[in-house]
């Protein structure tokens, strides 16, 4: 009956979830060892890790069961409803009044069974974790404290086996996933962790060079910063940078660039050749300045010398 019932409304704005989830990603099905994210995934992680803490602050989710869940249900952010509709989690329904339709895969008795079915598109992957972390403080129209045992929780084995006792999946080893996710790429740190700052930020005057056919994404504020969004994908082989800073907690590095009328900031994992004018003009007067060999000078001593006899 509850999964049944998961399929239709929730209280508060007609939340409906999905009961399915993409196939166990080839990532999942590795040994059990922590592995490091590819450049892409930590992009992801990093674009809703800041929306995740703020969330965790203000309802009690621990960011780290938010943070897996997204990459299960959303395959790191690729997956098509993720990517048209915004929508993280597969919540099915309308979100103010706009859906979209697509099949899915739901775990029916034991089988999994291919359905289409409309699902929340939302304006921004922060409408779609605020809407999850509704779901889970104000439960549903038929248990509103379903899941309680999942918030205010201090560590993800005890959160995530509580998620796992709601039947908040069909998937019968949901939570596992949820686990393995957390302790393999070491989520908890989020669990623990401030909002991500800008330090060391610095004017800066060079030029970055991007492989040939390269769309290097454009952000307006570093990934990991609250309120940063993809602004657009630049097609070009070189952009103006003009400053440059580290964002904590990972330390990673940010170029602001100007490219026309265009301001955004980029990764430094998106660059590809760096070159700083101001840098190489200081090397190169460094090298003329005191590079010359000591022949050059003494003739040069010579000669002035010379003049000075005849005249």
């Amino acid at each position: 009956m509850l999964q049944f019932a998961k399929k239709y409304l929730f209280k508060i704005s007609l939340f409906g979830i999905s009961l399915t989830f993409f196939s166990w990603p080839s990532h999942i099905q590795a040994a059990e060892q922590q592995q490091n994210m590819t450049g892409e995934q930590v992009a992801f992680v990093n674009e809703i890790a800041p929306h995740a803490i703020k969330l965790q602050k203000e309802y009690g989710i621990l960011a780290s069961i938010t943070i897996s869940q997204a990459i299960l249900e959303s395959n790191w952010g690729k997956s098509e409803l993720a990517q048209k509709g915004k929508n993280l989690f597969g919540i099915k329904g309308a979100y103010r009044g706009r859906s979209i339709n697509m099949s899915t895969k739901e775990c029916i008795d034991s089988d999994w069974v291919e359905i289409k079915a409309d699902f929340r598109a939302y304006p921004s992957w922060y409408d779609s974790i605020f809407d999850h972390a509704l779901l889970f403080t104000q439960g549903t129209s038929w248990n509103p404290n379903l899941y309680n045992g999942v918030i205010n929780q201090s560590d993800y084995i005890s959160a995530a086996s509580a998620l796992g006792d709601t039947g908040y999946s069909s998937d019968p080893k949901y939570k596992e996933k949820i686990i393995y996710l957390i302790k393999n790429f070491n989520l908890t740190k989020y669990d623990h962790e401030l909002e991500s700052k800008k330090i060391n930020e610095a004017a800066v005057s060079g030029i970055a060079t991007f492989e040939k056919n390269k769309k290097v994404k454009v952000y307006s504020e570093p990934t990991g910063i609250i309120n940063s969004k993809q602004i657009t994908e630049l097609h070009t082989n070189k952009v103006k940078l003009i400053k440059k800073c580290q964002i904590t907690p990972e330390n990673q590095i940010w170029y602001k660039i100007q490219a026309n009328d265009l301001t955004g900031w980029i990764s430094e994992k998106e660059t590809g050749q760096l070159s700083f004018l101001e840098n190489s003009k200081e090397k190169a007067v460094a090298k003329t300045s005191t590079d010359q060999p000591h022949w050059l000078i003494f003739s040069l001593v010579s000669i002035f010398s010379i003049m000075n006899m005849n005249m």
